[in-house]
């Protein structure tokens, strides 16, 4: 059986039994092949990328040391649960990705019921809490390859903008977020506005004072310090908040009638280009999580891998990271 065809079958086994296929799904899922694999592929050389998962597997290694191991084998297997949700999750973004834009207007895709209890917001809902409908074929391509390139996209990129990425290469989309957040010769950039929110997160106390000096060296253009910062800033701050959605799951709120629930739709509904890329994120980031008891971990508190070491960090890894910092914060920020 050739590649192409055991990545068609396994995702048809996986979202087929939970996904009512409306007109141009089949085909949208028969053709997920060589290409998007080849993606996933280039994500995984983002040195940046693989750096942060590796601390952040580190750190959960570290962290569940701490408790009982009744206890941490119960948050690694509620932690399973949603790398298993997170996969069914990342082959739908793909498939949806193709689906024609006459399906997705007539309403007619059904999104599988999937938990992920670690980031209940993004956990597969009913269609109408994520809103698609400003989209076309081409937007949902461009957040796919945005995801694919590294990044989430942002409540500040339209739709019509996030098509426009659809086929670009990876330099230019780094470029593009690049001055969206660290500025260019006519725009000062939203670094200002992202650190500010950061900085008067509850969440984020306890990393207050280094995530302040950290975006001074940012502007500054201090990389090389800049970087490892917020490397360790988004492993405690990952770990602490995945075990504390663990420990407290929240209840998904079922879809009904009445002009409450229309109310709170409009709160909760989101964006489905957001949801796409910070899906493909989120499972690049904590698909590989596994808790070994007994094994070594974390002796290199501050530190990063040895094989980079050497790396010069650079802005484009820095406001790739202010950007994975702010996804994760939006995930796990808890909804008064």
């Amino acid at each position: 059986m050739t590649t192409k065809k055991r990545a068609a079958l396994k995702v048809k086994e996986e979202i087929e039994p939970s996904i009512e296929a409306p007109r141009g799904a089949a085909e949208a899922l028969r053709r997920i092949e060589e290409p998007h694999l080849k993606s996933r592929a280039a994500l995984s050389r983002d040195l940046v990328q693989e750096e942060v998962a590796r601390r952040i597997t580190a750190r959960w290694n570290h962290d569940l040391r701490l408790v009982s191991q009744k206890h941490a084998e119960k948050l690694q297997k509620s932690l399973e649960e949603s790398q298993r949700g997170l996969a069914i999750a990342v082959d739908f973004v793909r498939a949806q990705a193709l689906i024609s834009d006459q399906d997705l207007k007539a309403r007619e895709i059904v999104l599988p019921h999937v938990e992920i209890p670690a980031f209940p917001k993004l956990a597969l809902p009913d269609f109408d809490k994520v809103v698609f409908e400003a989209s076309t074929k081409k937007a949902r391509a461009g957040a796919l390859r945005i995801a694919d390139c590294g990044w989430a996209t942002a409540d500040w990129m339209a739709p019509g903008y996030v098509a426009g990425f659809a086929r670009s290469p990876y330099k230019e989309i780094d470029a593009y977020f690049v001055e969206r957040y660290l500025g260019g010769a006519t725009f000062k950039g939203r670094l200002k506005f992202t650190a500010d929110e950061l900085l008067a997160s509850p969440q984020l106390k306890m990393w207050k004072p280094l995530l302040r000096q950290t975006f001074e060296c940012l502007q500054a253009e201090k990389y090389i310090i800049s970087v490892p910062a917020l490397i360790s800033v988004i492993e405690g701050f990952a770990s602490k908040s995945l075990i504390n959605a663990l420990n407290h799951p929240r209840s998904r709120v079922r879809s009904n009638k009445g002009s409450e629930n229309t109310k709170w739709r409009m709160k909760q509904a989101i964006d489905g280009l957001f949801w796409s890329s910070a899906i493909l994120l989120v499972n690049h980031m904590f698909a590989d999580v596994r808790y070994n008891r007994a094994g070594s971990s974390f002796e290199n508190r501050h530190g990063i891998s040895e094989d980079l070491s050497q790396i010069k960090w650079n802005r484009v890894d820095a406001a790739k990271l202010v950007n994975a910092l702010a996804t994760l914060h939006w995930l796990f920020k808890e909804e008064s």
